[in-house]
């Protein structure tokens, strides 16, 4: 029971996820230098509330490069 939840809990999050990720490429389509601005404040918002230095995340150590 308690893993049926948790998979339909991990499949409504994948469909968050791709949904955000739909909506920031139409944004970034839509207006680049904004949607930039935005998605870097945001990040860097979510950085601070979570106390992770912006520099520690880098290409290597993000897995994104």
């Amino acid at each position: 029971m308690l893993r049926e939840v948790f998979s339909l809990i991990a499949r409504d999050e994948a469909r968050h996820a791709a949904l955000a990720c739909r909506f920031v490429g139409w944004a970034f389509a839509r207006d680049r230098e904004l949607t930039g601005r935005v998605v870097r404040a945001l990040l860097a918002r979510e950085l601070a509330e979570q106390r992770v230095a912006p520099a520690a995340l880098t290409p290597d150590s993000s897995g994104l490069a």
